[in-house]
């Protein structure tokens, strides 16, 4: 493994060569994504996942910032502080930020179109490839699966914006024990969800609070695009069980990152246009 790269070493290589077009993110899928979308566009471009550059907690901490890889792709901008004219860019999930606003200013920080880079495949076709076409899931009425997918996908973000927007940082449970399978569609039982992250996080007493907020954000973003109600993470971890209950292909539903890849020319263009613009 190749030690990290240091704050300092980064910040001469910019002031020697201020003409690089470099891009820091949160995480490796990030990277494989973008060098496949920008691959023959723009070759110059080059992107490097945040864990390979050493950010100490004391950086963190010198900008409020708790751990993760989105707060350090953060802290890195911040300390490089870099000119506005750099074509340096720090790119991160815009997750909940554009309902709840928390905006973070920091020079050449930018966000995702989405939520997150996963977003950007959230399509019907792109699922039905997934799902039916790869992943030979036996699914009887697609259109009743479909709506009941997006149904439950934004519940699951209705859940996550509760929680943020009462600045609440729990322990959450895994979103795939509080699916229900039907013989035609899914669901996500919030309730059962909430419960089990309450008690898991020792704090039972906010579950009615968190449930009237989720009541109010579910019907705030009723009718809104899912590719920006919804967390990659969720996404893909709802297709790969779906695949397992619709008695799809054994042991395929565990690669599903991999399977975006080859699916990377049916959003590139989106992906390369919006972050050539930002």
């Amino acid at each position: 493994m190749l030690p990290r790269r240091k704050i300092d070493e980064i910040a001469l290589r910019y002031e020697l060569e201020p003409e690089l077009k470099d891009t820091y993110v949160e995480g490796t899928t990030d990277k494989t994504i973008l060098d496949m979308s920008f691959r023959g566009v723009d070759n110059d471009r080059v992107f490097y996942p945040i864990d390979g550059i050493d950010i100490p907690a004391s950086i963190l901490e010198k900008h409020n910032l708790t751990s993760g890889n989105r707060q350090r792709v953060i802290a890195l901008s911040k300390e490089l502080n870099l000119s506005p004219s750099s074509k340096v860019k720090f790119l991160i999930d815009k997750d909940t930020n554009q309902w709840i606003r928390n905006d973070i200013h920091a020079i050449n920080l930018i966000y995702t179109k989405y939520c997150d880079m996963e977003c950007h495949f959230i399509s019907e076709q792109i699922i039905k490839d997934i799902l039916i076409n790869c992943g030979n899931a036996k699914i009887p009425n697609w259109s009743a699966f479909f709506s009941s997918f997006i149904k439950s996908l934004k519940k699951i973000y209705a859940i996550r914006l509760s929680l943020a927007d009462m600045d609440l940082n729990l322990s959450l449970s895994g979103v795939v024990n509080s699916l229900i399978y039907g013989k035609t569609n899914i669901d996500f039982n919030n309730k059962d969800y909430l419960l089990k992250s309450c008690l898991k996080n020792n704090c039972i007493e906010k579950k009615n609070d968190i449930q009237e907020k989720y009541d109010f954000w579910i019907k705030k973003i009723d009718g809104e695009d899912i590719k920006n109600v919804c967390r990659g993470h969720d996404f893909i971890d709802v297709m790969s069980w779906s695949i397992k209950k619709f008695k799809g292909k054994k042991n395929f539903s565990e690669s599903l990152d991999s399977a975006l890849y080859l699916l990377v020319n049916n959003v590139k263009d989106e992906i390369t246009e919006y972050l050539s613009s930002a």
